[in-house]
């Protein structure tokens, strides 16, 4: 590079475009046709699924590495949001059944 105002790659404005084609055509982002709908998970189950189409679709490159991480984070949030929002429903079950028994004993 010595003497020249740019590196080899560049002083050959040809083979720097078509190597930048080249590059962008493996980040090519998808078309609305390739987009597969999903409904929303709304338990584990549904949450597997979603996180196996995903493994799917990066192996297959139609989604990338990234967005999967996201969507293993997130799901993970939900999982753990689903074990606290059951939890609540079990304890509020048992307090309205325990206040149910306390009236019941209570005498008039």
């Amino acid at each position: 590079m010595r003497g020249k105002k740019q590196c080899a790659l560049h002083s050959d404005r040809c083979r720097a475009r078509e190597l930048g084609r080249r590059g962008g055509s493996a980040r090519q982002r998808l078309s609305v046709a390739d987009v597969v709908e999903l409904c929303a998970p709304e338990n584990a189950i549904d949450c597997r699924r979603l996180l196996g189409v995903a493994l799917v679709e990066v192996r297959s490159r139609r989604m990338t590495t990234g967005v999967a991480h996201a969507l293993a984070a997130l799901s993970a949030a939900f999982l753990k949001a689903s074990d606290a929002a059951e939890l609540e429903e079990r304890v509020a079950r048992l307090e309205q059944l325990s206040k149910e028994n306390f009236d019941a004993r209570k005498p008039n």
